[in-house]
């Protein structure tokens, strides 16, 4: 619980805002010992940074509007994610079709050696090209009609939630103190510049205040929300492109198909767990940001995408498990929202440095850019050393998973009396701190039963709740694992995960209930059934 007396000290360098850019920030600022607080209204990764379309890429889709440095950028950065966090970022190869009328194979291929040329670290295969008469099988699951080619190549899926909450908990580690469930209400000024942040704690309802030298905005689509409240005066400086998702029954293939349609969109059908993820939209955004609603048609637009391109999938309204949508925050311009850069601008304004626009697969390079600006400040005298570049993740210190759990498990299992099956997905969503997790296991047999209708255990929940700043049930649920995107959406197993948070962290009778109907209201507000009903 926040406590408005502790954190009366002045700290060097206080972050509003905490997804992937700010936590990401946090660490790069605490690893060059900086004292350093960050604050988040919700949980870390709440918004773009846990709604994004679970994709560590180069972006091919800018090779077309010639943003080459955005795509080496990212393709760097691809490779980085690859090596230090392989739990949680994997490879995944992707299969492009070509049809008549759309895209010829020419200009695809002419992309694909780009896009091969760019990613200089050979972390991935190259792609391999098929015309219609080499497919063979690969082609199975793909409309026939007027299909030319399929460009098979090769990008990356992460875990994006999980993957900002291990930044987080590097920064921790470096001496960062970070704030979940904090609202920034008010900015107080003194000549110009930022004198301390009032605070409300979202969960107990306290009020507190922060002081620092210098501050940073870190808060993606409510930059200019967020300005504001520094001056009034200050211009807009994003658009706000709104994409939609839809998890949905597995497709039948293991690769992710890419969808190039004949309006010039592209969304990805991607294998995830026992589903699949589709989307995503692209749509210019003007409503509240805190609430961003999926409508009917956008919906039926993905559907009869898919349906036409991957006909055997025949995907229907009942086969959607669970919707999501997010905004992408874009650099104003005069372009449509479909073809707006996505690249990033770094502002300042007296002692307040703002962070606007970029992808998820950038944070590092970008926020290792703006502490580099900061401490030019800060600190002038200070040389600028890049230190995050070659640093594992939280749990990303295991490099070969499979070859690990082979040579360990005989000496763990016996340590911590655990089958092979749980030892597996221990190892294989917490990475390196699974000892962490099983030592919480250990204290309780309970704990390495399973929740029902997952394949998650209770002992997780406790491992969130003391090691993941873990705090509702919609955080575990939706954050901390993925068991909102199943069938049942975490509905079986909610009675056991209210029971074990209420034990691990004394709630109240009330407390218990409001979670448990909290959670039912999201995932409702989540469903099929409540977007065709609330649409036109």
């Amino acid at each position: 619980m926040n406590d408005s007396t502790q954190y009366n000290q002045e700290y060097d360098v206080a972050i509003i805002g905490g997804g992937i850019n700010g936590v990401s920030l946090a660490r790069e600022l605490s690893l060059r010992n900086l004292k350093v607080i960050l604050i988040e209204k919700n949980d870390f990764g709440y918004g773009t940074s846990s709604l994004s379309s679970k994709l560590a890429h180069g972006g091919l889709r800018y090779l077309k509007q010639a943003h080459f440095k955005l795509v080496f950028e990212a393709l760097r950065e691809r490779h980085l994610l690859l090596n230090s966090a392989p739990h949680l970022v994997k490879p995944m190869p992707f299969l492009f079709p070509v049809y008549k009328g759309i895209l010829s194979n020419f200009i695809l291929k002419m992309g694909m050696l780009l896009y091969d040329m760019l990613s200089f670290q050979k972390t991935l295969p190259n792609h391999s090209f098929f015309t219609s008469k080499t497919l063979g099988k690969l082609s199975t699951c793909l409309n026939q009609s007027k299909l030319n080619g399929v460009a098979k190549y090769y990008d990356a899926i992460m875990n994006d939630a999980k993957l900002c909450i291990e930044i987080a908990q590097e920064s921790s580690l470096y001496g960062a103190t970070l704030l979940s469930y904090s609202e920034v209400i008010k900015i107080h000024t003194n000549n110009s510049k930022i004198s301390h942040l009032s605070c409300l704690d979202n969960i107990s309802g306290k009020k507190f205040c922060i002081k620092a030298k210098y501050y940073a905005s870190c808060t993606g689509p409510w930059t200019d929300k967020l300005l504001k409240l520094f001056n009034k005066k200050l211009p807009n400086y994003l658009n706000l492109s709104k994409g939609i998702h839809l998890v949905t029954k597995p497709i039948p293939i293991k690769e992710s198909i890419v969808i190039s349609t004949n309006d010039n969109r592209i969304f990805f059908v991607i294998p995830w767990d026992n589903y699949s993820i589709i989307g995503t939209t692209d749509t210019l955004y003007h409503d509240n940001l805190d609430s961003i609603n999926i409508t009917k048609d956008e919906v039926l637009y993905l559907i009869k995408q898919v349906n036409y391109y991957v006909p055997n999938l025949n995907l229907t309204y009942h086969d959607i498990f669970f919707t999501f949508a997010g905004l992408r925050p874009l650099l104003v311009s005069n372009k449509k929202i479909g073809t707006s850069s996505r690249e990033h601008s770094i502002i300042q304004n007296h002692n307040l440095f703002s962070i606007i626009g970029g992808k998820y697969t950038t944070f590092r390079s970008m926020t290792e850019e703006m502490a580099k600006k900061i401490i030019s400040v800060a600190r002038p005298n200070d040389t600028f050393i890049p230190m995050s570049k070659n640093l594992n993740s939280y749990g990303g210190y295991i490099k070969n998973i499979n070859q690990y759990i082979q040579l360990n498990f005989k000496k763990d299992s016996d340590q911590f009396n655990i089958d092979k099956n749980l030892y597996s997905h221990i190892i294989h969503f917490y990475g390196s701190q699974y000892r962490n997790v099983l030592n919480v296991f250990s204290e309780n047999n309970d704990y390495k039963s399973k929740l029902i209708g997952t394949d998650h255990y209770c002992g997780e929940v406790i491992y969130s709740i003391r090691y993941e700043f873990c705090k509702t049930i919609t955080d575990f649920l939706r954050r901390r694992t993925q068991i909102s995107f199943s069938k049942n959406n975490g509905i079986q197993c909610l009675n056991q995960v209210a029971n074990l948070f209420q034990k691990e962290l004394n709630w109240s009778l009330i407390r218990y209930q409001s979670e448990i109907k909290h959670y039912k209201q999201f995932i409702s507000k989540s469903s099929i059934d409540h977007i065709l009903a609330n649409s036109d």
